[in-house]
């Protein structure tokens, strides 16, 4: 598998498996495996997004204006990514 090394490369991935997950006509012809298969992708990358936001808030590099810009993005974009992962969850079980 491809390693996304780059923050911009998993948020990007992560919208396009939403759109996957989200748009009905693409969910009709997927099957039950891909969608799971997905669904499973987007969370383990969400997953790996959040672990890298908990090293930043443990680490000691966090003492400048920029530091905690960078650092309260990652957590509102960590939040929303979160969110719409829930947001999906709940319209596939709504069209099964």
């Amino acid at each position: 598998m491809i390693i996304l090394d780059s923050d911009v490369d998993k948020k990007s991935l992560l919208d396009i498996l939403a759109y996957l997950l989200w748009e009905e006509k693409a969910t009709n012809e997927l099957s039950m495996f891909h969608i799971d298969f997905t669904k499973s992708l987007y969370k383990k990358i969400l997953e790996e997004i959040k672990r890298q936001v908990e090293q930043w808030q443990d680490s000691s590099y966090r003492d400048d204006f920029s530091s905690i810009n960078l650092e309260c993005r990652d957590m509102s974009d960590l939040f929303f990514l979160e969110k719409r992962l829930e947001k999906i969850e709940q319209i596939l079980t709504e069209r099964k």
